[in-house]
C-alpha cells in the first residue's frame, strides 16, 4: 500500500470559464491558459488561443496548504471581476498525483468508480446526457471486464486505449489519465466561479482516491446510498450544480 500522506499527494486543476477576459485576470506563477482547448461563451462564440474571451485554467501541480489555496481564490477573485461565468456543459477537472501507486490501487479507484458511478452523477450534478457524450461518461462493464483481467499497467491501459486525439476513452473518473500524467482525472464536477465549491471538488476527490487505496471491492459493493457514501468515503457533497440549459452548446 502507498504510504504517501495525503498532505504530500499533489492536486491540479483544469478550470473551464466562459466570458473571461483572460489577459486581465491576474495570474499566479505556475497558472496558465491552455492554448488548444475551446470553451464555449454565453454569447455562443467560442474562446480559443486567437479569441481573448473564455478559456481553460491549467494549474502546475499544489499542495493541500494555504499557500496553494490562497493562489487558486487569488485568481479566482480575479477571474470573477474580469467576466468569468461558470454556464452548462463547462467543467472544472481535478487531477490527483497516484504515481506512486501499485496497479491493484490503480483498479481500486477503477472499481470504486464503477460501482459508485449513479451516485457520483447524482452527487456532482452531472447532466442526464453525459453517457451520451465522449467527454466523461460511465465506466462500463466491457472496461469493468478489462480491468479485472488486467496484470500491470499496459494491460490497464490497452483498456482505454483508443485513436482519438486524447489518446484514450476518458471515464466520469478517469485513470487514463494515469499514462499521460500519473495522476487520477475527476471529470465529473461542474464548472463554478466559487472558491469554497473548487476546493470541495478537490476535496472530495482526495477523499475517493484515499478511500479506494485503503478499501477493497467487496467494500465498495456497500456503497448503495448517498448517505452510505458520505459517510464511508467522507467527502464533501456541497459541489457545483449543474446551471440550466439556456442555449444550445456543443463540445467536442
Amino acid at each position: 500500500m502507498s504510504e504517501l500522506a495525503i498532505t504530500k499527494r499533489t492536486f491540479g486543476i483544469e478550470w473551464e470559464l466562459a466570458d473571461v477576459v483572460r489577459a486581465s485576470v491576474e495570474m499566479p506563477d505556475g497558472f496558465v491558459w491552455d492554448k488548444d482547448e475551446i470553451v464555449q461563451n454565453t454569447d455562443m462564440s467560442e474562446g480559443r488561443k486567437t479569441v481573448p474571451i473564455g478559456g481553460e485554467l491549467n494549474t502546475d501541480p499544489m499542495h493541500l496548504c494555504h499557500k496553494d489555496f490562497a493562489r487558486l481564490k487569488q485568481f479566482i477573485d480575479s477571474a470573477r471581476q474580469n467576466g468569468a461565468q461558470a454556464i452548462r456543459d463547462l467543467a472544472l477537472q481535478v487531477h490527483i498525483y497516484i504515481g506512486d501507486l501499485t496497479v491493484d490501487e490503480v483498479k481500486n479507484i477503477f472499481y470504486l468508480s464503477y460501482y459508485t458511478s449513479g451516485l457520483l452523477k447524482e452527487i456532482c450534478h452531472t447532466p442526464e446526457y453525459s453517457d451520451l457524450q465522449i467527454y466523461r461518461p460511465s465506466p462500463t462493464l466491457e472496461k469493468y471486464v478489462g480491468i479485472k483481467a488486467a496484470t500491470d499497467f499496459r494491460g490497464i491501459e490497452r483498456v482505454f486505449e483508443n485513436n482519438s486525439c486524447k489518446g484514450y476513452d476518458r471515464c466520469i473518473v478517469n485513470i487514463a489519465s494515469y499514462f499521460k500524467r500519473k495522476t487520477v482525472e475527476f471529470r465529473c464536477f461542474n464548472s463554478t466561479t466559487s472558491f469554497e465549491e473548487m476546493v470541495n471538488c478537490v476535496m472530495f476527490s482526495y477523499r475517493f482516491v484515499q478511500y479506494a487505496i485503503t478499501h477493497n471491492e467487496d467494500d465498495f459493493k456497500q456503497i448503495n446510498s448517498i448517505n452510505d457514501f458520505a459517510s464511508l468515503i467522507k467527502a464533501p457533497l456541497s459541489l457545483p450544480i449543474c446551471p440550466p440549459p439556456t442555449h444550445l452548446l456543443c463540445r467536442r
